[in-house]
Protein backbone atom coordinates (compact mmCIF):
# COMPACT_ATOMS: atom_id res chain seq x y z
CA UNK A 1 0.00 0.00 0.00
CA UNK A 2 2.85 2.39 0.82
CA UNK A 3 4.54 1.81 -2.55
CA UNK A 4 1.25 2.46 -4.32
CA UNK A 5 0.87 5.77 -2.46
CA UNK A 6 4.38 6.76 -3.53
CA UNK A 7 3.56 6.06 -7.18
CA UNK A 8 0.46 8.26 -6.91
CA UNK A 9 2.45 11.10 -5.37
CA UNK A 10 5.08 11.21 -8.17
CA UNK A 11 2.61 13.07 -10.38
CA UNK A 12 0.53 16.05 -9.21
CA UNK A 13 -2.23 14.81 -6.92
CA UNK A 14 -5.40 16.83 -7.47
CA UNK A 15 -6.88 17.84 -4.14
CA UNK A 16 -10.32 19.47 -4.02
CA UNK A 17 -11.06 21.29 -0.74
CA UNK A 18 -14.75 22.11 -0.30
CA UNK A 19 -14.80 25.14 2.00
CA UNK A 20 -12.33 27.97 2.39
CA UNK A 21 -12.92 28.79 6.06
CA UNK A 22 -10.30 28.05 8.74
CA UNK A 23 -10.38 24.25 8.32
CA UNK A 24 -9.96 24.37 4.54
CA UNK A 25 -7.35 27.14 4.63
CA UNK A 26 -5.34 25.44 7.39
CA UNK A 27 -5.46 22.14 5.48
CA UNK A 28 -4.33 23.62 2.15
CA UNK A 29 -1.60 25.66 3.83
CA UNK A 30 -0.29 22.69 5.85
CA UNK A 31 -0.54 20.21 2.95
CA UNK A 32 1.36 22.42 0.50
CA UNK A 33 4.11 23.31 2.95
CA UNK A 34 4.55 19.67 3.94
CA UNK A 35 4.56 18.57 0.28
CA UNK A 36 7.23 21.15 -0.49
CA UNK A 37 9.43 19.76 2.29
CA UNK A 38 8.94 16.19 1.04
CA UNK A 39 9.34 17.07 -2.61
CA UNK A 40 5.79 16.18 -3.73
CA UNK A 41 3.84 18.04 -6.41
CA UNK A 42 0.22 18.87 -5.72
CA UNK A 43 -2.66 20.78 -7.25
CA UNK A 44 -4.85 22.10 -4.44
CA UNK A 45 -8.11 23.81 -5.39
CA UNK A 46 -10.24 25.47 -2.68
CA UNK A 47 -13.93 25.81 -3.53
CA UNK A 48 -15.20 28.85 -1.64
CA UNK A 49 -17.83 31.23 -3.05
CA UNK A 50 -17.83 33.64 -0.10
CA UNK A 51 -15.68 36.76 -0.31
CA UNK A 52 -14.43 37.13 3.24
CA UNK A 53 -12.76 40.41 2.32
CA UNK A 54 -16.11 42.07 1.55
CA UNK A 55 -18.19 43.80 4.22
CA UNK A 56 -21.55 42.62 5.49
CA UNK A 57 -23.27 39.55 6.87
CA UNK A 58 -23.19 37.40 3.67
CA UNK A 59 -19.38 37.26 3.90
CA UNK A 60 -19.16 36.43 7.59
CA UNK A 61 -18.58 32.95 8.97
CA UNK A 62 -20.70 32.43 12.08
CA UNK A 63 -18.35 32.95 14.99
CA UNK A 64 -17.90 34.90 18.21
CA UNK A 65 -14.45 35.85 16.96
CA UNK A 66 -12.09 35.00 19.85
CA UNK A 67 -8.62 33.73 19.02
CA UNK A 68 -7.49 31.99 22.20
CA UNK A 69 -3.95 31.53 23.41
CA UNK A 70 -3.80 27.89 22.30
CA UNK A 71 -4.71 28.84 18.74
CA UNK A 72 -2.16 31.66 18.70
CA UNK A 73 0.53 29.15 19.73
CA UNK A 74 -0.67 26.48 17.28
CA UNK A 75 -0.70 28.96 14.39
CA UNK A 76 2.81 30.10 15.28
CA UNK A 77 3.86 26.45 15.07
CA UNK A 78 2.97 26.37 11.36
CA UNK A 79 4.41 29.80 10.61
CA UNK A 80 1.29 31.97 10.87
CA UNK A 81 0.90 35.05 13.06
CA UNK A 82 -1.99 37.50 13.02
CA UNK A 83 -1.24 40.93 11.56
CA UNK A 84 -2.26 43.91 13.69
CA UNK A 85 -4.93 44.93 11.17
CA UNK A 86 -6.90 41.75 11.92
CA UNK A 87 -6.79 42.11 15.72
CA UNK A 88 -9.76 44.04 17.11
CA UNK A 89 -8.84 43.86 20.80
CA UNK A 90 -6.22 42.28 23.03
CA UNK A 91 -8.02 40.63 25.93
CA UNK A 92 -6.54 41.04 29.40
CA UNK A 93 -9.26 39.45 31.51
CA UNK A 94 -12.52 37.52 31.62
CA UNK A 95 -15.37 38.38 33.98
CA UNK A 96 -17.96 35.83 35.12
CA UNK A 97 -21.28 37.49 35.98
CA UNK A 98 -23.81 35.42 37.92
CA UNK A 99 -26.87 35.92 40.11
CA UNK A 100 -24.58 35.47 43.10
CA UNK A 101 -22.01 38.09 42.14
CA UNK A 102 -19.16 38.50 39.67
CA UNK A 103 -15.54 37.48 39.41
CA UNK A 104 -12.70 38.85 37.31
CA UNK A 105 -9.99 36.50 36.08
CA UNK A 106 -6.83 38.12 34.77
CA UNK A 107 -5.08 36.57 31.79
CA UNK A 108 -1.69 35.03 32.62
CA UNK A 109 1.23 37.04 31.27
CA UNK A 110 2.10 34.38 28.69
CA UNK A 111 -1.46 34.21 27.24
CA UNK A 112 -2.25 36.16 24.08
CA UNK A 113 -6.00 36.38 23.45
CA UNK A 114 -7.41 38.40 20.56
CA UNK A 115 -10.84 39.31 19.26
CA UNK A 116 -11.36 39.35 15.49
CA UNK A 117 -13.99 39.54 12.80
CA UNK A 118 -14.37 36.35 10.78
CA UNK A 119 -15.58 38.45 7.86
CA UNK A 120 -14.90 42.08 7.05
CA UNK A 121 -17.13 43.42 9.79
CA UNK A 122 -20.83 44.08 10.34
CA UNK A 123 -21.08 47.47 8.68
CA UNK A 124 -19.44 49.41 5.81
CA UNK A 125 -18.01 51.98 8.22
CA UNK A 126 -15.51 49.37 9.44
CA UNK A 127 -12.21 50.05 7.73
CA UNK A 128 -10.25 47.05 6.67
CA UNK A 129 -8.88 44.55 5.43
CA UNK A 130 -9.57 43.00 8.81
CA UNK A 131 -11.11 39.58 8.06
CA UNK A 132 -9.54 36.70 9.98
CA UNK A 133 -10.84 34.12 7.50
CA UNK A 134 -9.57 36.16 4.55
CA UNK A 135 -6.12 36.28 6.14
CA UNK A 136 -6.08 32.48 6.46
CA UNK A 137 -7.35 31.96 2.92
CA UNK A 138 -4.76 34.36 1.50
CA UNK A 139 -2.05 32.46 3.41
CA UNK A 140 -3.18 29.23 1.74
CA UNK A 141 -3.22 30.88 -1.70
CA UNK A 142 0.26 32.28 -1.13
CA UNK A 143 1.41 28.76 -0.24
CA UNK A 144 0.33 27.62 -3.73
CA UNK A 145 -3.38 26.78 -3.54
CA UNK A 146 -5.91 28.09 -6.05
CA UNK A 147 -9.47 29.21 -5.36
CA UNK A 148 -12.62 28.51 -7.34
CA UNK A 149 -15.48 30.84 -6.26
CA UNK A 150 -18.24 28.29 -6.83
CA UNK A 151 -20.88 26.54 -4.71
CA UNK A 152 -20.28 22.80 -4.94
CA UNK A 153 -23.61 20.98 -4.88
CA UNK A 154 -22.78 17.42 -5.90
CA UNK A 155 -19.88 15.03 -5.56
CA UNK A 156 -19.33 11.49 -6.77
CA UNK A 157 -16.55 9.12 -5.74
CA UNK A 158 -15.57 6.30 -8.10
CA UNK A 159 -12.53 4.35 -6.86
CA UNK A 160 -10.44 2.99 -9.70
CA UNK A 161 -11.63 5.53 -12.29
CA UNK A 162 -9.26 7.90 -14.09
CA UNK A 163 -11.02 10.72 -12.25
CA UNK A 164 -12.01 9.07 -8.96
CA UNK A 165 -13.68 12.26 -7.67
CA UNK A 166 -16.01 14.46 -9.66
CA UNK A 167 -17.55 17.64 -8.24
CA UNK A 168 -20.31 19.72 -9.82
CA UNK A 169 -21.31 23.30 -9.00
CA UNK A 170 -24.64 25.12 -9.26
CA UNK A 171 -23.91 26.13 -12.82
CA UNK A 172 -23.42 22.51 -13.88
CA UNK A 173 -19.65 22.78 -14.29
CA UNK A 174 -17.60 19.70 -13.39
CA UNK A 175 -14.26 19.49 -11.60
CA UNK A 176 -12.24 16.24 -11.50
CA UNK A 177 -9.96 15.41 -8.57
CA UNK A 178 -8.11 12.56 -6.91
CA UNK A 179 -9.37 13.32 -3.41
CA UNK A 180 -12.04 15.59 -1.93
CA UNK A 181 -11.55 17.16 1.49
CA UNK A 182 -14.77 18.19 3.20
CA UNK A 183 -14.08 21.44 5.05
CA UNK A 184 -17.64 22.67 4.55
CA UNK A 185 -18.50 23.06 8.23
CA UNK A 186 -21.46 21.98 10.30
CA UNK A 187 -23.63 24.86 9.04
CA UNK A 188 -23.39 23.81 5.40
CA UNK A 189 -26.17 21.99 3.56
CA UNK A 190 -23.44 20.17 1.63
CA UNK A 191 -23.13 17.73 4.55
CA UNK A 192 -26.34 16.06 3.34
CA UNK A 193 -24.74 15.50 -0.08
CA UNK A 194 -21.82 13.74 1.53
CA UNK A 195 -24.13 11.60 3.62
CA UNK A 196 -26.01 10.54 0.48
CA UNK A 197 -22.84 9.03 -1.01
CA UNK A 198 -23.27 5.98 1.19
CA UNK A 199 -19.60 6.01 2.16
CA UNK A 200 -20.47 6.02 5.87
CA UNK A 201 -20.24 9.72 6.67
CA UNK A 202 -22.78 11.09 9.17
CA UNK A 203 -22.72 14.71 10.31
CA UNK A 204 -22.34 15.55 14.02
CA UNK A 205 -25.25 16.30 16.31
CA UNK A 206 -25.69 20.03 16.81
CA UNK A 207 -27.10 22.66 19.10
CA UNK A 208 -27.84 26.30 18.35
CA UNK A 209 -26.33 29.65 19.16
CA UNK A 210 -27.55 33.18 18.62
CA UNK A 211 -25.20 36.03 17.81
CA UNK A 212 -25.67 39.75 17.30
CA UNK A 213 -23.32 42.69 16.86
CA UNK A 214 -24.07 46.19 18.12
CA UNK A 215 -22.46 49.51 17.33
CA UNK A 216 -21.06 50.95 20.57
CA UNK A 217 -18.80 54.02 20.93
CA UNK A 218 -15.15 53.05 21.32
CA UNK A 219 -14.85 55.36 24.32
CA UNK A 220 -17.65 53.45 26.07
CA UNK A 221 -16.04 50.08 25.26
CA UNK A 222 -12.71 51.28 26.59
CA UNK A 223 -14.27 52.57 29.82
CA UNK A 224 -16.79 49.79 30.51
CA UNK A 225 -15.03 46.76 29.09
CA UNK A 226 -11.34 47.58 29.41
CA UNK A 227 -10.09 44.71 27.22
CA UNK A 228 -12.34 42.24 29.02
CA UNK A 229 -14.77 39.54 27.83
CA UNK A 230 -17.94 39.22 29.90
CA UNK A 231 -19.41 35.76 30.51
CA UNK A 232 -22.97 35.63 31.92
CA UNK A 233 -24.51 32.64 33.71
CA UNK A 234 -27.89 34.02 34.79
CA UNK A 235 -30.21 31.04 34.70
CA UNK A 236 -32.12 32.31 31.67
CA UNK A 237 -33.21 28.91 30.37
CA UNK A 238 -32.93 27.84 27.55
CA UNK A 239 -29.90 30.17 27.34
CA UNK A 240 -27.06 28.22 28.91
CA UNK A 241 -24.72 31.18 29.03
CA UNK A 242 -24.05 34.41 27.19
CA UNK A 243 -20.85 36.18 26.20
CA UNK A 244 -20.17 39.80 25.26
CA UNK A 245 -16.96 40.30 23.31
CA UNK A 246 -15.48 43.79 22.71
CA UNK A 247 -14.19 44.87 19.31
CA UNK A 248 -13.32 48.20 17.75
CA UNK A 249 -16.54 50.21 17.94
CA UNK A 250 -18.70 47.08 18.30
CA UNK A 251 -19.64 44.39 20.77
CA UNK A 252 -20.54 40.82 19.79
CA UNK A 253 -23.25 39.16 21.89
CA UNK A 254 -23.23 35.35 21.76
CA UNK A 255 -25.85 33.15 23.39
CA UNK A 256 -25.53 29.37 23.73
CA UNK A 257 -28.60 27.22 24.24
CA UNK A 258 -31.40 25.38 22.45
CA UNK A 259 -33.87 26.75 19.92
CA UNK A 260 -32.92 30.34 20.59
CA UNK A 261 -34.74 33.23 18.95
CA UNK A 262 -35.18 36.99 19.03
CA UNK A 263 -37.17 36.89 22.26
CA UNK A 264 -34.29 35.18 24.08
CA UNK A 265 -31.85 37.82 22.85
CA UNK A 266 -34.08 40.66 24.04
CA UNK A 267 -34.62 38.98 27.40
CA UNK A 268 -30.86 38.61 27.84
CA UNK A 269 -30.09 42.17 26.74
CA UNK A 270 -32.67 43.59 29.19
CA UNK A 271 -31.45 41.60 32.19
CA UNK A 272 -30.22 43.99 34.95
CA UNK A 273 -26.83 42.27 35.15
CA UNK A 274 -26.32 42.70 31.40
CA UNK A 275 -27.64 46.27 31.20
CA UNK A 276 -24.80 47.36 33.51
CA UNK A 277 -22.38 46.86 30.62
CA UNK A 278 -24.44 48.49 27.86
CA UNK A 279 -24.98 52.10 26.79
CA UNK A 280 -28.26 53.50 28.10
CA UNK A 281 -29.63 54.18 24.62
CA UNK A 282 -28.87 50.75 23.16
CA UNK A 283 -31.95 48.86 21.96
CA UNK A 284 -31.80 45.04 21.74
CA UNK A 285 -33.47 45.16 18.33
CA UNK A 286 -30.89 47.59 16.89
CA UNK A 287 -28.44 44.95 15.69
CA UNK A 288 -25.99 45.67 12.88
CA UNK A 289 -25.58 41.96 12.18
CA UNK A 290 -27.09 38.77 13.59
CA UNK A 291 -27.11 35.04 12.88
CA UNK A 292 -28.16 31.74 14.42
CA UNK A 293 -25.36 29.26 13.71
CA UNK A 294 -25.21 25.63 14.67
CA UNK A 295 -22.29 24.15 16.55
CA UNK A 296 -21.40 20.47 17.02
CA UNK A 297 -22.17 18.67 20.25
CA UNK A 298 -21.14 15.16 19.11
CA UNK A 299 -18.67 13.69 16.63
CA UNK A 300 -19.37 12.91 13.01
CA UNK A 301 -18.89 9.37 11.73
CA UNK A 302 -17.14 7.93 8.70
CA UNK A 303 -14.66 10.81 8.49
CA UNK A 304 -12.35 9.13 5.99
CA UNK A 305 -12.45 6.63 3.18
CA UNK A 306 -11.10 6.05 -0.30
CA UNK A 307 -10.63 9.46 -1.93
CA UNK A 308 -12.20 11.58 0.82
CA UNK A 309 -11.50 13.15 4.21
CA UNK A 310 -13.75 15.25 6.47
CA UNK A 311 -12.06 17.94 8.56
CA UNK A 312 -13.15 20.78 10.84
CA UNK A 313 -16.40 20.85 12.79
CA UNK A 314 -18.20 18.81 10.12
CA UNK A 315 -16.16 15.99 11.67
CA UNK A 316 -15.03 16.67 15.22
CA UNK A 317 -14.59 19.70 17.43
CA UNK A 318 -13.92 20.47 21.05
CA UNK A 319 -17.11 20.75 23.08
CA UNK A 320 -18.19 24.42 23.28
CA UNK A 321 -14.63 25.72 22.92
CA UNK A 322 -11.91 26.57 20.41
CA UNK A 323 -13.58 25.39 17.22
CA UNK A 324 -10.90 27.05 15.08
CA UNK A 325 -8.10 25.41 17.05
CA UNK A 326 -9.87 22.05 16.62
CA UNK A 327 -10.08 22.75 12.88
CA UNK A 328 -6.33 23.32 12.77
CA UNK A 329 -5.68 20.06 14.64
CA UNK A 330 -7.79 17.99 12.22
CA UNK A 331 -6.37 19.83 9.18
CA UNK A 332 -2.75 19.20 10.16
CA UNK A 333 -3.36 15.53 10.90
CA UNK A 334 -5.31 15.00 7.66
CA UNK A 335 -2.60 16.69 5.59
CA UNK A 336 0.14 14.46 6.99
CA UNK A 337 -1.89 11.25 6.62
CA UNK A 338 -2.89 12.07 3.04
CA UNK A 339 0.71 12.63 1.97
CA UNK A 340 1.86 9.51 3.78
CA UNK A 341 -0.74 7.08 2.43
CA UNK A 342 -2.20 8.65 -0.70
CA UNK A 343 -5.84 9.30 -1.59
CA UNK A 344 -7.06 5.76 -2.29
CA UNK A 345 -5.85 3.97 0.85
CA UNK A 346 -9.18 3.71 2.69
CA UNK A 347 -7.88 1.59 5.57
CA UNK A 348 -4.90 3.79 6.49
CA UNK A 349 -6.94 6.98 6.06
CA UNK A 350 -9.56 5.65 8.45
CA UNK A 351 -7.05 4.21 10.90
CA UNK A 352 -4.47 7.00 10.90
CA UNK A 353 -6.79 9.99 10.53
CA UNK A 354 -10.43 9.29 11.41
CA UNK A 355 -9.85 7.10 14.45
CA UNK A 356 -6.98 9.22 15.76
CA UNK A 357 -8.80 12.54 15.53
CA UNK A 358 -11.91 11.06 17.16
CA UNK A 359 -9.83 9.50 19.93
CA UNK A 360 -8.17 12.85 20.52
CA UNK A 361 -11.49 14.47 21.41
CA UNK A 362 -13.77 11.62 22.58
CA UNK A 363 -12.86 11.35 26.28
CA UNK A 364 -12.07 15.03 26.61
CA UNK A 365 -15.46 16.08 25.27
CA UNK A 366 -17.21 13.55 27.50
CA UNK A 367 -15.57 15.12 30.53
CA UNK A 368 -16.35 18.58 29.15
CA UNK A 369 -20.06 17.76 29.15
CA UNK A 370 -19.84 16.70 32.77
CA UNK A 371 -18.00 19.90 33.71
CA UNK A 372 -20.57 22.12 32.04
CA UNK A 373 -23.43 20.28 33.72
CA UNK A 374 -21.76 20.86 37.08
CA UNK A 375 -21.29 24.50 36.09
CA UNK A 376 -25.01 24.76 35.22
CA UNK A 377 -25.97 23.22 38.55
CA UNK A 378 -23.79 25.61 40.55
CA UNK A 379 -25.15 28.67 38.75
CA UNK A 380 -28.74 27.53 39.21
CA UNK A 381 -28.42 28.14 42.97
CA UNK A 382 -27.05 31.55 44.06
CA UNK A 383 -25.88 30.09 47.37
CA UNK A 384 -23.48 27.72 45.59
CA UNK A 385 -22.41 30.50 43.26
CA UNK A 386 -21.64 32.91 46.09
CA UNK A 387 -19.61 30.25 47.87
CA UNK A 388 -17.47 29.63 44.78
CA UNK A 389 -17.01 33.35 44.11
CA UNK A 390 -16.01 33.92 47.71
CA UNK A 391 -13.48 31.12 47.55
CA UNK A 392 -12.01 32.22 44.22
CA UNK A 393 -12.01 35.95 44.91
CA UNK A 394 -10.98 36.45 48.54
CA UNK A 395 -7.41 35.33 49.19
CA UNK A 396 -7.59 35.99 52.94
CA UNK A 397 -10.54 33.70 53.42
CA UNK A 398 -9.77 31.05 50.87
CA UNK A 399 -6.08 30.64 51.33
CA UNK A 400 -3.62 30.74 48.46
CA UNK A 401 -3.76 27.10 47.32
CA UNK A 402 -7.52 26.62 46.90
CA UNK A 403 -7.95 30.11 45.47
CA UNK A 404 -5.31 29.48 42.79
CA UNK A 405 -6.78 26.06 41.97
CA UNK A 406 -10.32 27.34 41.58
CA UNK A 407 -9.29 30.37 39.55
CA UNK A 408 -7.25 28.10 37.25
CA UNK A 409 -10.29 25.88 36.74
CA UNK A 410 -12.59 28.81 35.99
CA UNK A 411 -10.11 30.48 33.64
CA UNK A 412 -9.65 27.35 31.59
CA UNK A 413 -13.38 26.58 31.51
CA UNK A 414 -14.02 30.00 29.96
CA UNK A 415 -11.04 30.22 27.61
CA UNK A 416 -10.43 26.58 26.69
CA UNK A 417 -6.70 26.98 27.34
CA UNK A 418 -6.47 23.55 29.02
CA UNK A 419 -7.95 20.22 28.02
CA UNK A 420 -11.10 19.16 29.84
CA UNK A 421 -9.45 16.11 31.33
CA UNK A 422 -6.87 18.35 33.05
CA UNK A 423 -9.65 20.59 34.39
CA UNK A 424 -11.62 17.57 35.58
CA UNK A 425 -8.63 16.18 37.48
CA UNK A 426 -8.07 19.55 39.16
CA UNK A 427 -11.70 19.51 40.27
CA UNK A 428 -11.03 16.27 42.15
CA UNK A 429 -8.29 17.85 44.29
CA UNK A 430 -9.17 16.83 47.91
CA UNK A 431 -7.96 20.11 49.40
CA UNK A 432 -10.05 22.11 46.94
CA UNK A 433 -13.12 19.93 47.55
CA UNK A 434 -12.84 20.48 51.30
CA UNK A 435 -12.46 24.23 50.77
CA UNK A 436 -15.54 24.31 48.54
CA UNK A 437 -17.52 22.33 51.11
CA UNK A 438 -16.52 24.70 53.93
CA UNK A 439 -17.28 27.80 51.85
CA UNK A 440 -20.70 26.37 50.94
CA UNK A 441 -21.41 25.47 54.57
CA UNK A 442 -20.43 28.97 55.68
CA UNK A 443 -22.78 30.44 53.09
CA UNK A 444 -25.58 28.10 54.11
CA UNK A 445 -25.31 28.91 57.81
CA UNK A 446 -24.74 32.60 57.19
CA UNK A 447 -21.31 32.74 58.80
CA UNK A 448 -18.33 34.95 58.10
CA UNK A 449 -20.23 37.38 55.85
CA UNK A 450 -18.49 40.64 55.15
CA UNK A 451 -19.95 43.62 53.38
CA UNK A 452 -19.51 43.34 49.63
CA UNK A 453 -17.73 39.99 49.69
CA UNK A 454 -20.53 37.66 48.75
CA UNK A 455 -23.02 39.90 46.95
CA UNK A 456 -20.63 42.30 45.28
CA UNK A 457 -17.81 42.10 42.82
CA UNK A 458 -14.75 39.95 43.46
CA UNK A 459 -11.74 41.35 41.61
CA UNK A 460 -9.01 39.21 43.06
Amino acid sequence: MVSRARIQLRTPMRVAVVGGGPAGAFFAYSLLNLARIRGHRLEVNIFEPKEFGNKGAPNCNYCQGVVAAGLVKAMAGIGLSLPDRVIQDRIRSYRLVTLGGSLRLWAPEDREIYTVYRGQGPHPEVAGPISFDQFLLESALQAGASQTPAWVERVSIRPGAVDPVLLADREGRSYPADVVVGAFGVNSAFAAEFESLGAGYLRPGTSSALQAEYRVPEEFISRRFGHEIKVFALGLYPVRFGVITPKRGYITVSLIGKNLGKAHLERFMRHPEVVKFLPGDLEPSDTRCHCAPLFPTTHGKGLAGAHYLIIGDAGVSRYYKNGIESALASAELAAGVLLEHGPSAAGPLQRCYARRIQARFRLDNFLGRILFRIHDLINRFPMFTRAHLSLAGDSERAGGYSRRRLRWILWNMFTGDAAYHRIFLRCLDPVLLVSVFLATAAEFFGRDRRAGTLSGEQDG
